[in-house]
């Protein structure tokens, strides 16, 4: 069995250690540079500081341009593999998101990953997919995403490049995106004050950011804390809150101090610093405009909204379908919600769209087909295997309503032989199957006893089908008692429902 673990730990090598001392020198060269200008102006750290950036930005590493789609498949031995099983285990953890060689680790991994699964030559193997996460994180911080199965590139594929093994955005991007609906009634301005060191794994939190101030405009300040003292953070929290018109970051550090706190909080509160800018070219600057994404062109009113020529609240350059009638419920696009399939069950929220017309479907929009139809949809059906033309019941196994037993008896009568025709008839229009005959009790009465009452019930049936040419080795049977009542035992009518005989495939 092989283990892949993708972990936070960078293989290092000769390569490397060559780059290390060559960064290393540039940083001795850059402070040396620095030490001897330490008289002239501030602006010369700065000036240090980009060119160790720059230095480092000439050392590109081969994860920036590597193209796991690229990768070539090893060839197929004619002799299988002496490895039958895979176990990928991938890390999730916090420390994922830091930067590495200019890519957060966590994508990294993953690059990696789609090129192991692309270069697997094609034999036949079993692969695993499982994660780990920080403990706080949730409850349970290992998940099983993928059970021991058969490998299969295609559908290993789709697990490498989905949301449950690698997110498609970071926490606090996906954090930022729930506030629009958190947010939705709350009435006057907001301040957003985001706590945090900034080292996530893609821009996706400044394009949350930037979302959230289109959707709620001049009412919405950002406002991040830096925790450490990393640039990448720094700039990307820099970039969110300038996707306000009112924003900007402190360090948690300044924070410490009573003055600082106390002019984060009057800022914040009290004398927000509005940027002058109108970002839509609607010539209503950003800190009025309540409609900040109208496109440039459009007529707006003295706050920069379009009409909203239709009432629904939504104006008309959002407005995806601005003829809806009056006192309509709308989706943010304006439109109502659709259910395109027509099976009942709105496109928001259905899983299978583009279901046939009549096509019977579950809460998530999919079909729910019935197998062996008896007239019960799997998804209630408590025995999916029922031969054709067989009598259910209301959980869909096979049981004959006529056959019940007066209390304490097993004899069958000419109505139950009558009945039993229909077994019969099964039976010998398909040869290959197989039954077992079950009997069932009610609850009075010793339950050994019981169970010795519902064999013989059971088999008194088998006795009389063999009579009529079904062979033995076709049938078994087994006494339930009263274990699996169909029905609760607090009526006469109820029990005489349970004492019953089953018939189910083998």
């Amino acid at each position: 069995m092989l283990i892949i673990t993708l972990s936070n730990k960078p293989k290092t090598g000769g390569g490397m250690k060559k780059r290390f001392f060559t960064i290393l020198m540039v940083f001795g060269i850059s402070a040396l540079f620095f030490s001897c200008q330490s008289q002239k102006s501030g602006s010369m750290l700065k000036k240090s500081h980009q060119m160790i950036e720059n230095a480092l930005a000439m050392f590109d590493h081969p994860i920036g341009t590597y193209d796991p789609s690229l990768t070539q498949a090893y060839p197929t031995p004619e002799k299988p593999p002496v490895t039958q099983n895979l176990v990928v285990i991938f890390d999730r953890s916090y420390s994922m998101s830091d930067p590495y060689v200019g890519l957060a680790k966590i994508k990294h991994a993953q690059k990696i990953l789609m090129g192991f699964n692309n270069s697997l030559p094609d034999v036949s193997i079993n692969c695993m997919f499982k994660t780990f996460s920080n403990p706080e994180e949730d409850n349970q911080s290992v998940h099983l995403v993928s059970p021991m199965a058969r490998y299969h590139r295609q559908k290993s594929s789709q697990i490498i490049d989905s949301d449950v093994l690698c997110p498609e955005k970071s926490p606090l991007a996906k954090s930022l995106d729930a506030l629009k609906t958190e947010l939705s009634t709350v009435k006057g301005n907001i301040a957003v004050i985001i706590i945090t060191d900034g080292n996530t794994f893609d821009n996706s939190p400044i394009e949350a950011a930037q979302s959230l101030y289109h959707e709620f405009g001049p009412r919405v300040g950002i406002y991040p804390v830096l925790v450490g003292n990393s640039p990448y953070g720094k700039r990307l929290l820099t970039q969110m809150a300038d996707q306000g018109v009112c924003g900007f970051v402190r360090r948690s550090d300044c924070m410490l101090e009573k003055e600082c706190m106390h002019s984060f909080i009057e800022k914040i509160l009290y004398k927000p610093d509005y940027r002058k800018r109108d970002r839509d070219k609607d010539g209503v600057g950003d800190r009025v405009d309540y409609c900040p994404t109208t496109p440039e062109g459009n007529v707006v009113d003295s706050i920069g909204c379009s009409p909203d020529t239709d009432g629904d609240s939504i104006s008309d350059d959002r407005d995806e379908c601005p003829g809806t009638p009056t006192g309509t419920t709308v989706e943010p696009n304006g439109c109502p919600p659709a259910d395109l399939d027509k099976d009942g069950v709105l496109d928001v929220v259905d899983k299978c769209l583009g279901t046939p017309k009549g096509t019977v479907v579950n809460s998530d929009g999919c079909e729910n087909p019935d197998q062996d139809n008896d007239g019960i949809l799997d998804s209630r059906d408590a025995c999916i295997d029922t031969p054709v033309g067989a009598s259910v019941d209301a959980r869909g196994c096979w049981v004959i309503s006529d056959i019940q037993f007066d209390p304490g008896k097993w004899e069958l009568n000419l109505a139950h032989k009558s009945s039993l025709q229909e077994v019969i008839d099964i039976m010998q229009q398909n040869p290959n199957l197989r039954i077992e005959i079950q009997g069932h009790t009610d609850n009075i009465g010793p339950e050994g006893l019981n169970k010795k009452l519902s064999s013989y019930r059971a088999m008194s049936v088998m006795k009389y089908l063999m009579q009529n040419g079904i062979r033995v080795s076709r049938l078994t049977f087994m006494g339930y008692g009263s274990e699996k009542p169909i029905v609760s035992n607090h009526s006469p009518e109820n029990r005489s429902l349970n004492r019953r005989v089953e018939f189910h495939p083998k």
